[in-house]
């Protein structure tokens, strides 16, 4: 008995100290590590589909709008017509290319500048030997607009609604024109050819032809005068329509004599204005200019030996460009 007792007591004690003493925490159990799982990388969702019109757009699909035509100087229209830059009355129209034959067919080339108001007189202007009609582009211009080139010091403004229609054109054998520069008489019928053929030209009045030329086209801006105002007296009894001509440095070089042709062009029946412009050491164009007279002729004589297109530059006393506006309106019979 005594022995369960004492193993009682051993007991009851055991059992006390584990009811006083706290709670044991539990001894934590290691986890396991957790497997690292990478994400895949998504590619971005595909954009949708771009629908691509089966039949090609109409000008009044929004989709392709027609293209804005443009006209050079002027800018593209806008949304409201009565914004539109009206066109401008006084605006020159562009040089036209042209061709014609000559009286024996020898195909030549020119420049046609179309007068700004209708009907307008016509200068024709011809080259000199070795040169070509761009020698003129410059002076068609300002014939045909009134002003001068911007930064030109010797051609004057027109006065007030003085312009013309131009004809340039290559004589045979120059420029872009056939045949042969060597012919002579053929070089004097591509003159009368050109004169004829300027009073054909839209908007020309037909009955006031005016000629300009330098060297050989000095000769035949006369020459072919001649033959024009020739053929209106005796085939239709009208008054002559070459109305004047200007040589500058002349030398009878088509086969016609200069002082017998410029005679004839300033007299009866004819009464044209001629104007002949020369340099003191230019050969013989002094003395056939100085060879002539007349009521509405004019000799005008620079120092220097300057031919042909030389002679239209500045410094020149008096202004060569101011010899030229009063050729024209001696020409044309306006008052001075």
């Amino acid at each position: 008995m005594h022995k369960h007792k004492t193993l009682w007591l051993f007991m009851l004690v055991i059992f006390t100290l584990a009811a006083c003493s706290s709670p044991a925490t539990p001894e934590a159990t290691e986890a396991p590590a957790a497997e690292t799982v990478v994400a895949p990388t998504l590619a971005p969702p595909d954009p949708e589909p771009t629908q691509v019109p089966t039949e090609v757009p109409t000008e009044a699909s929004e989709a392709y709008p027609p293209p804005v035509p443009t006209v050079s100087g002027y800018p593209a229209p806008t949304e409201n017509p009565a914004a539109y830059p009206a066109p401008v009355e006084d605006t020159p129209a562009a040089p036209v290319a042209v061709t014609f034959a000559s009286a024996d067919g020898t195909q030549l080339t020119g420049t046609f500048y179309a007068p700004m108001s209708t009907p307008a007189p016509i200068v024709v202007l011809m080259h000199q030997f070795g040169s070509d009609q761009h020698q003129w582009d410059e002076i068609a211009r300002w014939l045909q607009t009134g002003t001068p080139a911007e930064g030109n010091t010797w051609l004057p403004a027109m006065p007030s609604g003085l312009k013309f229609a131009v004809l340039t054109f290559d004589f045979r054998g120059h420029g872009a024109s056939e045949g042969n520069s060597a012919d002579d008489a053929g070089l004097l019928l591509d003159a009368q050819s050109a004169v004829a053929f300027a009073q054909t030209q839209p908007g020309v009045d037909a009955l006031r032809v005016i000629t300009i030329g330098t060297s050989i086209g000095a000769d035949g801006a006369v020459d072919a005068c001649i033959q024009l105002n020739g053929n209106d007296i005796a085939e239709t009894q009208t008054p002559p329509t070459c109305v004047g001509a200007l040589a500058l440095s002349p030398g009878s070089f088509l086969g016609v004599n200069y002082t017998q042709a410029a005679t004839t062009f300033v007299n009866e029946p004819y009464f044209a204005a001629v104007y002949c412009l020369a340099a003191d050491g230019d050969s013989s164009a002094p003395i056939l200019c100085d060879s002539v007279t007349g009521n509405r002729y004019k000799s005008v004589i620079y120092p220097g030996n300057a031919h042909g297109m030389s002679l239209l530059t500045s410094g020149l006393d008096p202004n060569i460009g101011d010899v030229l506006l009063e050729f024209l309106v001696e020409s044309l019979q306006l008052p001075q």
